[in-house]
C-alpha cells in the first residue's frame, strides 16, 4: 500500500481519524497533551500489569508518549551511559553458502510435488470427457451407475493427492469463486433433478477446467523452483571446488 502518495505516516494519520470519535485526550511525560484511543490504551495497561510483574528494573527510555507505571522515566542516553558498559560480543557471520542437505531435501519435495500436480492435471483432463458423456446419457440409469463408478474411482485418487490438490486450489482463486458462484445459482432455483444434476455436471465441467489450468501454471512455478534450487546447489559445488582448490595450493607452497 505504501507509496510517494501514501506514506506510513499518512497511513496512521488516516488511522487517527478513524478513530476521531473514541479519542481520549490525556498528559504525556513531559505535561503536553496528547490523544489516545482504546486500542492504544489497552496495549498499555497490558504493559504496566507486565512490567509490576518483571523482576527487573523496568526502564522507559522511549522519551515520549504516556507514563507508564512501574518503570523508571529516563533519557535513552543517560540508560546507555549506565548499562551499557560492557563490550559487545561478536556477532556470528552467517554462512556465504547454502546448506546442502536442506537443498537435496527441497528438490525432492519438488520433485514429488510436480509429479503429483501431473497426475492432478492428468486426471482432471481424463474427467471432463466423462462429465460430459454423463450429461449425453443422463436419462440411462445402468450407462449413469457406470459412469459414476469410474468418476468415484478417479475422486478417489484424488483424495489421495490431498497436499497437491490444496497448493492447487490455494492458485486457482478465480476458480473457486466460479464454483461457490454457480453452486448459489443452483440451490436458488426452481427445477427437477435432471435439470439439476444436469446443471451441477456442467458446474463441474468448468470447475475441472479452471483445476487443471491451475495446474498448468504450479507446475510452472514449481519446476521455475526446482531450476533455482538446482542452480543453488550447482553453485555450492563449485564454490565447494575452488575451497579445495585454495586449500591445496595452500598445503603446496613452500615453507618460508
Amino acid at each position: 500500500e505504501l507509496g510517494p502518495f501514501n506514506t506510513l505516516e499518512m497511513m496512521e494519520w488516516q488511522r487517527i481519524m478513524r478513530h476521531r470519535n473514541s479519542l481520549r485526550k490525556l498528559t504525556d511525560i513531559h505535561g503536553r497533551p496528547i490523544y489516545s484511543d482504546e486500542q492504544m490504551l489497552t496495549y498499555l495497561k497490558q504493559f504496566e500489569r507486565d512490567f509490576a510483574k518483571a523482576p527487573q528494573t523496568v526502564l522507559d527510555a522511549s522519551e515520549g508518549g504516556l507514563p507508564k507505571e512501574h518503570t523508571t522515566q529516563v533519557t535513552l542516553a543517560d540508560a546507555l551511559a549506565e548499562h551499557a558498559t560492557r563490550p559487545l560480543p561478536p556477532l556470528p557471520q552467517p554462512t556465504t553458502g547454502f546448506d546442502d542437505g536442506r537443498l537435496a531435501a527441497t528438490a525432492t519435495v519438488l520433485k514429488a510435488r510436480i509429479a503429483e500436480i501431473s497426475e492432478l492435471r492428468r486426471l482432471s483432463q481424463s474427467t471432463i470427457p466423462l462429465l460430459h458423456r454423463m450429461i449425453e446419457h443422463q436419462r440411462d440409469a445402468n450407462r449413469m451407475d457406470k459412469l459414476f463408478d469410474k468418476l468415484s474411482r478417479k475422486k478417489r485418487r484424488v483424495d489421495e493427492l490431498s497436499q497437491a490438490f490444496e497448493l492447487v486450489n490455494n492458485l486457482n482463486a478465480i476458480g473457486v469463486f466460479k464454483r461457490a458462484r454457480s453452486d448459489r445459482k443452483i440451490d436458488n432455483a426452481d427445477m427437477d433433478q435432471f435439470e439439476r444434476q444436469r446443471r451441477r455436471l456442467e458446474r463441474d465441467i468448468e470447475n475441472i477446467d479452471w483445476i487443471a489450468q491451475a495446474c498448468d501454471e504450479m507446475l510452472t512455478i514449481m519446476r521455475d523452483a526446482l531450476q533455482g534450487v538446482e542452480r543453488c546447489r550447482k553453485s555450492n559445488d563449485s564454490a565447494g571446488r575452488v575451497r579445495q582448490s585454495a586449500g591445496t595450493l595452500k598445503t603446496l607452497q613452500p615453507s618460508s
